[in-house]
């Protein structure tokens, strides 16, 4: 078991579910249909992903050059990934432009950095027999 990995997921766990009842129980009444989507979508692959961060660190003793690529590219994904589309859903809230303009951009990074975690992840799998 990798404790603070564990601990790592726990508050990237937290800090999913609080957003999501944010979106929920806030953001639905204030902002587009359109963005409510894109708001769920970064919650739902921010729980995925730090799901994911847990089961890594709860099966794992200790965490080789592979798995720690995976974990980074993971925590990564979760910031630019689902960071961005929180950021994003809430422009019409928010009088910022040139800020959407940047954190736009970063969305796809994000994505691409959530499938190089899982390629990492399936790179660590070598049979050793």
């Amino acid at each position: 078991m990798h404790k603070n990995l564990i601990r790592l997921s726990s508050i990237l766990m937290i800090f999913a579910i609080i957003l999501g009842a944010f979106g929920a129980h806030f953001l639905k009444a204030k902002i587009s249909e359109n963005l409510i989507e894109a708001y769920k979508t970064g919650v739902l692959y921010h729980l995925i992903h730090a799901l994911a961060l847990f089961v890594i660190g709860a099966t794992q003793k200790t965490l080789n050059s592979v798995l720690n690529k995976a974990k980074f590219f993971l925590f990564l994904g979760i910031i630019l990934f689902s960071g961005s589309l929180y950021l994003l859903s809430i422009k019409e809230l928010i009088e910022f432009p040139s800020l959407f303009r940047f954190v736009g951009k970063l969305t796809p990074i994000g994505g691409v950095s959530f499938i190089v975690g899982w390629i990492f992840i399936f790179l660590s799998l070598k049979d050793k027999s």
